[in-house]
């Protein structure tokens, strides 16, 4: 009896000739290239099927069996709860390597993330042997980028590694559930469950730590949220028009939240005055304009509703007398120190200090590192 090995993938995928999904209304999205075929573990990714002659002079010749026996190459094993299945034995992307179906756990992207590779959403983890290019979204389970992350948007559930730099010209957004390290970076906000370690300079920036942040060179020009503490190397602070602050004791991830939910409340604010500056101008659309002023009121005190709600939890760690701010090199003046409650601005230049909570107050103390 013949046997037909149905696939649950595409046996036929060739990431070197990949083509724009089509929308439904016709368009194509030059984004969405479909670079890598996700499976997770214990996923199905092919089937023995029976055949009768009939049907196998019918069937595609080339996955017709004459005995049912699998292809199967690395990462991949028979269904214990179905021996004429088989399924991934990791999570990972499934693809033919010489003629057997293959699970590969790391996925290597040889060249930029770009037009030529679409956004790439993966499983597992991922290397960029490139750069990722403005407007490209990358997602994967931990990531390492060899080049630069430019204005673009990368994520990873642990860790993400940055050899190079960023250089996100104000449109790079970083989101790591774990720790992220990079050579420089400029002009992107940071948001991790854990550390942050800049190699170099870190400037314009805005910068979540659910942990410590430590920047060896120069940090100028950003805002900086840590739960725990911040280490700058060389300078803290400087630059024209360059405001820099750092606030150490609350959770950045909540505070991350309060900044998102601030953003949209400015927007609905600007299209009800939009609303209300076009009212009275055209009788005929007056009734829609209060409709959509109406609606966007509405949406405007659910927003405020939940802001209420965030801040009552956001509140100081206990452990305020942990957190320090330390500079072994210089801080210029202009920066703002704030640790849970108590705030201060630096109005002289100082050289070797550290900045610390005692008695609702910020303090400074040299030598930078204690002893």
């Amino acid at each position: 009896m013949p046997y037909f090995l149905k696939h649950y993938f595409d046996p036929d995928f060739d990431y070197m000739r990949l083509h724009p999904r089509q929308r439904e209304d016709g368009s194509v999205d030059h984004f969405d290239l479909s670079y890598v075929q996700n499976v997770v573990q214990g996923q199905v990714l092919a089937e023995m099927q029976d055949l009768s002659e009939e049907e196998a002079a019918e069937a595609e010749s080339r996955f017709v069996l004459l005995e049912p026996r699998f292809p199967a190459g690395r990462n991949t094993e028979l269904d214990p709860d179905n021996s004429r299945r088989m399924v991934a034995a990791c999570s990972g992307y499934v693809f033919y390597e010489q003629g057997r179906i293959t699970v590969k756990r790391i996925l290597n992207v040889r060249r930029d993330v770009d037009f030529h590779t679409g956004n790439i959403p993966y499983v597992g983890d991922m290397v960029v042997h490139g750069a990722v290019r403005s407007g490209f979204r990358v997602r994967a389970a931990g990531l390492r980028v060899k080049g630069n992350i430019e204005g673009a948007s990368v994520g990873a559930i642990r860790s993400i590694v940055c050899e190079s730099g960023v250089k996100g010209g104000y449109n790079a957004f970083i989101d790591a559930g774990d720790s992220f390290r990079c050579g420089f970076c400029e002009g992107a906000t940071i948001r991790t469950g854990a550390n942050v370690l800049v190699e170099g300079a870190c400037m314009h920036s805005r910068v979540f730590a659910g942990g410590k942040l430590a920047v060896k060179g120069r940090l100028t020009g950003c805002e900086v949220y840590c739960f725990e503490y911040a280490y700058v190397g060389e300078q803290l602070g400087g630059g024209m028009n360059a405001e820099t602050s750092i606030l150490a004791g609350y959770d950045p991830m909540l505070l991350y939240a309060d900044r998102q939910l601030n953003e949209r409340i400015a927007k609905l604010h600007e299209q009800i005055r939009l609303c209300e500056a076009h009212l009275g101008k055209n009788e005929a659309k007056d009734q829609e304009l209060r409709e959509a002023r109406t609606e966007l009121r509405k949406k405007l005190a659910l927003l405020q509703r939940r802001k209420t709600k965030l801040w009552e939890r956001i509140h100081a760690t206990g452990m305020l007398e942990r957190c320090r701010i330390i500079v072994p090199g210089t801080v210029k003046p202009g920066v703002e120190i704030s640790i849970g409650p108590a705030y201060r601005k630096v109005d002289d230049f100082m050289e070797n200090v550290r900045f610390y909570y005692k008695d609702r107050e910020i303090l400074i103390a040299s030598p930078a590192i204690e002893k």
